[in-house]
């Protein structure tokens, strides 16, 4: 009866493997994780974002589950006012949107509002409005948004080129002018104070010496070009880490790297550029301006070395909880404490060390 019941087990346990193989192959589950490994987003979770005023960003947001977003051109509208809204409230500019059923493209232009506290407010507000239309609970979108700083001309035109032609792209229309939920109207002929048209078609005339209907109306090969961030045939959002690394290869700031420092050269890089010793910011203190420091070190050992939040809340003698809150914050305070140019030398040393 033992041995019955052991066979029976081991069978179960064949197929199961068997089923996860399969599952695997199909999805691409295995490419998603080295994705994602690559980004940094398997170790830490909702890793803290540091602000950097005047940066423009893509982002991109979906439905939970792959469900619609938008139920008609009032759920459109409904959105484009949030963004002006927006806009107005966190001072910010958006330079192209597409929104398609199930998801949306953002390229906005920050000042001294975080990203994280306007997608927060647009989501959130626009996620309550569909839920008490629709007499509705539960998420309206899947997870955090994602998002990619863009930092160079080339990447920048070919992004907006490749946003404005989505829904032809996905043959909902023939033509962009035919479809009236992307920013394409506002770059030939409508105005809007939120829309930031003029960003772009400087850099479309520095890049290719051409006009934006020159250039938006040129022939191209879509499959030669792709953004970083976009959407796989499984409807999952997913970074190219190739591109990623292409576009941000010439930035200051980088988000990914090629391996992982040690504590140690973390540790060393970031105190010499705070000018403090380490041995300041691995002891208990009651020194605000230690706290912050060590708030950053600890940002930054989570994201270059392979040491997680739950190892260096154990460096820092406090709880994984508490740890987690300060991080958090980060972004609210970066500002004040630590000044552009500290954070951009910071993230530049570190880069250099990870690739060397």
């Amino acid at each position: 009866m033992l041995s019955i019941i052991h066979v029976s087990r081991a069978l179960r346990l064949i197929l199961l493997i068997s089923y996860l193989a399969i599952i695997t192959k199909k999805h691409g589950i295995e490419n998603k994780i080295l994705n994602l490994y690559f980004c940094e987003m398997d170790r830490t979770g909702r890793q803290p974002r540091i602000h950097i005023p005047n940066t423009i960003h893509h982002v991109m947001i979906r439905g939970n589950n792959r469900q619609r977003i938008f139920h008609g051109d009032i759920y459109f509208f409904h959105f484009l006012e949030l963004l002006a809204q927006s806009a107005e409230q966190f001072d910010h500019k958006i330079i192209a949107y597409c929104l398609m059923s199930n998801h949306v493209h953002l390229l906005i232009h920050i000042h001294d509002s975080p990203l994280s506290a306007i997608m927060k407010n647009i989501n959130f507000r626009y996620a309550r409005w569909v839920n008490h239309k629709q007499n509705r609970i539960g998420h309206l979108f899947q997870g955090r948004y994602r998002s990619l700083e863009v930092n160079n001309d080339e990447y920048l035109v070919n992004l907006c080129r490749y946003i404005h032609f989505n829904p032809v792209a996905a043959k909902i229309v023939d033509c962009m002018e035919d479809y009236p939920w992307t920013s394409h109207r506002y770059y030939t002929g409508c105005e809007a104070r939120w829309m930031d048209i003029h960003l772009m078609c400087e850099a479309i005339q520095r890049k290719t010496n051409f006009s934006y209907s020159e250039f938006i109306n040129k022939p191209v090969d879509r499959d030669a070009w792709k953004p970083a961030i976009t959407i796989s045939e499984a409807g999952e959002i997913i970074y190219d880490k190739d591109t990623i690394w292409k576009q941000q290869e010439n930035a200051i700031t980088s988000q990914i790297i090629r391996k992982f420092l040690t504590q140690d050269e973390v540790s060393a890089i970031v105190c010499n550029n705070l000018d403090i010793q380490k041995t300041e910011l691995f002891v208990v203190s009651r020194n605000r301006k230690h706290a912050k420091q060590r708030i950053l070190l600890a940002y930054y050992l989570i994201r270059y070395s392979k040491i997680n939040i739950t190892g260096v809340a154990k460096l820092f003698r406090c709880t994984h909880g508490t740890l987690s809150r300060q991080l958090a914050n980060l972004d609210r305070y970066s500002e004040k404490y630590f000044s552009l140019g500290l954070l951009q030398n910071i993230e530049e040393t570190l880069n250099r060390a990870a690739i060397n």
